[in-house]
């Protein structure tokens, strides 16, 4: 018997999926249909696989639009954006100027924002790389005396070491000692040599408290010979270029001429560190035990706190443990403290840092700059958008006239805020980094807005600015959305005299203002400093450095004061605005004392002016000796001796046994600056000796100056075998003691240039907002006889006495804040009233030009058309 067939056959399951995934709801059950009948049929006539390959088959050409399922909200959102981001091109296409004026003002201040917050956020992160910074800290000591307390970044050697026998908070302690200021002649071979000054003297622990990778070596024993050197990268391409420079020798031209082996390389010191260096070598001294000495203050000493230790406990033992380990300073004590190594760039300003740091005054201005900036051009942006309303009443009657609700509303001016704020966006991005490119040499780094940590700051703005953009463009549909359909259409709302844009228009010159007397007082200040008597003439003197390096320097001083531009040449160990010495001096109490070792020729050569004395004499053999010295002024007072006591024999100091050390004051010479302005005229003086000297000074004429530089290094070489001719003017490093002021200066003037130029844009956009409103009332009062001069008036009237009222409000915040930034200097200028009355007419003047051409073109235009058309 046969067996009798299925009734039905099932079609593909997966094909039977896939049909009801992508058909639309109203179509599948009847397509599903059509295929199972089609289905059953083939399978009757077919074998089973081929009647399921012409399922798929049909099933295939059901991929049309019609059968496809429609998404309806959300194409219909689609093209409702579609819709608004055509019509936001248009409009801005329409009002082109103001579309630009917009885009210019909010490019710029995103462009400066980035601009300072790149730059700030680099000098936030000083010493911020190493790992477990936050336990890292330097231990420094107040130098204490009757004169007062003088805040030290050094410390004696001795001190390192009894931190970690006896503070147990304590896990590694190192001690850095530099050149101070000396230059090493270092070769690896005769030919290829340099002048090095970035020569650290360390223990062993360095490496590990700090955190630099290790390129070449081993890491255990780069710093286990006395022998060893490290280079940095940069430094041992500079000296063996790609060869393995591990093992190889380095020479010190010295007398020694001592050999190092370098031991590793490590990377370069990144530019967010507080100090910086180029070769490491260990710490020895083979002709005294540093570790017992207390009275060598040329030491710098750091600490590595154990995980989990608390920093006050730390603290709280420090002055004990001195106390009682340098029984010298129990009289008059001096007092130590430590500083996290984080906050050393920002926050330390003690007398010998190992490099220029900051301070946080001038990180608040950048940062209150960056954010005036950047409120100011987000002000003028809304303002523009507020003055744009009544030009726009009509068009929101219309849209709801037809239907429009409040959220097509809102999408729309959203959409063109948006499309504004992300053409803002990349254009600031842009100027950004071209301004960071091209201000390198200012900021002392390069610096690029696609740096990785920079990317965030840039995303971070991204989002505060698009979230304005949002909020500014929610406003006017909100604002529209509450009128009526007719009223909307038909009624021009005027506000009061202090309606919305102008209050705006008021905080965007109080703004300016501030800016202007802020960069004047800065630059007022600069002129100060380079105008300022400093007690002797800097002008055309040149330095040459390592003038020990000559045997023979009284020869090489005679034949360049032979040359007919030498006025006068002297040596010295030590140079005036740059390296000085100091020690305790005074009797019955002492004090800490700047001094140089000079040449009786120095003093000539500096010009500095003698009020009472000598000057140091060579035919006079005891002025060499002792404690015979020329005084300045503050030093002469703080030996408490008067004018009429130079030249006597006096007690100056005693030592150990209290035997009383008698010496003489030969000369006094007037205060002179040699510091910046921050700090007092501290007591300097100046020691004769014999002994060869570091730096020559020579005082020049102003003629010919690069010729005369040559004929002096074709001496130098004529007495040298080899050793580089370097040398700078002095007036050059009187400019690096207040290069942060200087850089506060430059970057003060870009910024508020383009602060008042996006505070007068506004007002420009603005004013031709108002007068085109008001073009019918222009035709009229011209019709009925009004003047040029009055039609001008009357424009420029309220706008000149916004910027009024702008100053009223920001002059006094700019007196109180320069009041303050001043305060740090202890030499200043004055906040004249000139200042702030400069500031006044200056954005007064402004404002009238910019309101009256736009108000004069206004009122000399062919004003019949319009009253023919109204």
């Amino acid at each position: 018997m046969q067996a009798s067939e299925p009734l039905h056959n099932d079609p593909p399951k997966l094909a039977v999926k896939f049909l009801r995934w992508f058909c639309n709801e109203r179509l599948v059950e009847e397509i599903e249909g059509d295929l199972d009948e089609y289905y059953q049929l083939y399978s009757k006539r077919y074998p089973t696989w081929r009647a399921k390959v012409y399922y798929w088959f049909h099933l295939f050409s059901f991929l049309r639009p019609y059968s496809l399922k429609k998404k309806t909200q959300n194409s219909k959102r689609l093209i409702m954006f579609r819709n608004h981001l055509k019509f936001s091109f248009r409009y801005l296409s329409k009002h082109r100027t103001n579309a630009l004026l917009n885009v210019m003002s909010l490019s710029i201040g995103i462009a400066c924002f980035l601009f300072i917050f790149i730059y700030l956020n680099g000098e936030l992160s000083f010493d911020k790389y190493h790992k477990d910074s936050d336990r890292i800290h330097r231990v420094v000591i107040d130098l204490v005396s009757d004169s007062g307390r003088t805040p030290d970044a050094t410390s004696p050697p001795a001190l390192a070491p009894a931190l970690g026998e006896n503070i147990p908070e304590v896990e590694l302690t190192t001690r850095v000692f530099p050149t101070w200021g000396s230059k090493y002649l270092i070769g690896a071979t005769q030919e290829n040599q340099f002048y090095e000054e970035k020569i650290y003297r360390v223990d062993p622990e360095f490496l590990e408290i700090f955190t630099y990778e290790v390129l070449l070596g081993n890491p255990d024993e780069l710093l286990s010979d006395p022998a060893n050197v490290v280079l940095t990268e940069t430094t041992a391409k500079k000296y063996f270029g790609d060869e393995n420079p591990i093992g190889k020798e380095l020479t010190i031209f010295n007398r020694d001429n001592a050999k190092k082996v370098v031991s590793g390389v490590i990377e370069d010191v990144p530019f967010n560190s507080h100090f910086t260096f180029d070769f490491l070598t260990p710490l020895h001294f083979s002709s005294r035990n540093i570790d017992e000495d207390w009275g060598w203050y040329n030491y710098y000493t750091y600490v590595k706190l154990r995980d989990g230790s608390i920093h006050a406990d730390f603290e709280e033992k420090l002055q004990p443990l001195y106390l009682a380990s340098n029984p010298r300073d129990s009289i008059s004590p001096n007092i130590t403290y430590s500083q996290p190594v984080k906050d050393i760039h920002l926050k330390s300003a003690l007398k010998w840092e190992l490099g220029a740091n900051s301070n946080m005054s001038n990180i608040k201005i950048f940062v209150s700059i960056g954010l005036f900036i950047l409120l100011v051009s987000l002000i003028n942006y809304l303002n523009l958008t507020i003055g744009g309303l009544v030009r726009r009443t009509k068009e929101a009657g219309v849209r709801k006239s037809f239907g429009a609700l409040r959220s097509n509303l809102i999408g729309q001016f959203v959409t063109e805020s948006l499309t504004v704020v992300f053409i803002s966006l990349i254009i600031g991005g842009l100027l950004a980094e071209f301004a960071l490119g091209a201000l390198t040499e200012i900021f002392g780094r390069e610096i690029s807005i696609f740096d990785p940590a920079n990317i965030q700051t840039f995303l971070v703005l991204s989002s505060c600015v698009i979230g304005f953009g949002v909020l500014s463009g929610i406003y006017p549909a909100l604002y529209f959305a509450s009128l009526g359909e007719i009223k909307g259409m038909m009624t021009k709302k005027r506000g009061g005299f202090l309606d919305l844009k102008r209050i705006l228009l008021i905080a965007q010159f109080a703004i300016s203002a501030i800016m202007i007397v802020g960069t004047m007082v800065v630059y007022q200040q600069l002129m100060y400093f380079k105008n300022s008597d400093m007690g002797f003439d800097m002008d055309q003197v040149l330095i040459i450095e390592n003038a020990d390096a000559i045997s023979n320097q009284k020869t090489l001083k005679e034949r360049i004061t032979q040359l007919s531009f030498v006025e006068s040449a002297g040596y010295s160990n030590g140079v005036v605005g740059g390296l000085n010495w100091t020690f305790t001096l005074g009797y019955p109490e002492g004090f800490l004392l700047n001094y140089a070792v000079v040449t009786p020729d120095y003093l000539k050569a500096m010009d500095f002016e003698f009020i009472a004395g000598r000057n140091f004499d060579e035919s006079i053999e005891t002025d060499s000796q002792g404690l015979n010295l020329i005084a300045n002024e503050a030093a002469l007072k703080a030996l408490n001796l008067k004018l009429d006591q130079v030249g006597e024999s006096v007690p100056l100091t005693s030592n150990r046994q209290d035997s009383l050390i008698y010496g003489k004051v030969l000369g006094v010479v007037k205060n002179f600056h040699y510091s910046n302005f921050k700090e007092d005229i501290k007591p300097y003086a100046f020691f004769y000796r014999t002994d060869p000297e570091d730096n020559l000074a020579i005082k020049m004429s102003s003629t010919n100056v690069r010729e005369n530089v040559e004929q002096l290094e074709a001496i130098w070489n004529d007495m040298t075998v080899g050793v580089p001719f370097e040398s700078y003017f002095l007036d050059q490093s009187f400019v690096e003691l207040h290069r942060t002021e200087e850089r506060l200066s430059d970057v003060m003037l870009y910024l508020t240039m383009l602060s008042i130029f996006i505070s007068f844009i506004g007002m420009f956009a603005i004013a031709n907002i108002v007068i085109k409103a008001r073009l019918k009332e222009v035709a009229v009062r011209k019709a009925l006889g009004a003047t040029t001069n009055q039609v001008v008036s009357m424009f420029t009237k309220n706008f000149v006495l916004l910027v009024v009222i702008a100053n009223v409000i920001g002059l006094p915040i700019a007196y109180l804040t320069m009041q303050n930034w001043l305060a740090d200097f202890s030499y200043r200028t004055t906040l004249s009233p000139m200042l702030f009355a400069l500031a006044l007419i200056l954005t007064i003047g402004l404002a009238y030009l910019i309101v009256g051409m736009r108000s004069l073109k206004a009122a000399t235009s062919n004003l019949t058309e319009r009253l023919r058309d109204e």
